[in-house]
């Protein structure tokens, strides 16, 4: 597996709007504030990780995401558009460390930290398949 000690201190944005799909919607009384779902905006940060990762990985590698912290600081109704900015904290062999902000038009929304851990297609499909199998 290649190192990637070269992507430690690198930084990207990634600019995203917030659409209808993303509100928080676990009773009646949140889907009428028609505010971005917390669940949402962490689904939307490791998507911007995935997506810088993407362009500096072998064909054959993926990323999967192994531990999140995220502090939500404050409502974003939908429809606004958020900033996410990354910034690689740290790397150990095959296991980056994210730390990250998210602005939406008014404001900070969040920050926070999440690691992905770089891994071989082929290893995840086994995995996957191992732990199916025992399902049977």
């Amino acid at each position: 597996m290649n190192t990637y000690e070269y992507l430690s201190g690198k930084t990207a944005s990634f600019r995203l709007k917030t659409i209808e799909d993303m509100a928080w919607m676990e009773d009646e009384e949140s889907r009428s504030l028609n505010v971005l779902s917390t669940h949402s905006l962490v689904e939307m940060i490791h998507k911007c990780g995935f997506e810088f990762l993407k362009e500096y990985l072998e064909p054959y590698h993926t990323s999967v995401v192994v531990e999140t912290h995220l502090e939500h600081v404050s409502v974003t109704p939908i429809g606004m558009v958020v900033n996410i900015n990354l910034e690689v904290k740290e790397i150990k062999n095959n296991l980056v460390v994210f730390g990250f902000e998210a602005f939406d038009e008014v404001g900070k929304i969040a920050k926070g930290e999440f690691k992905r851990v770089v891994v071989s297609k082929t290893y995840l499909v086994r995995k996957i398949n191992e732990k199916a199998s025992k399902n049977t």
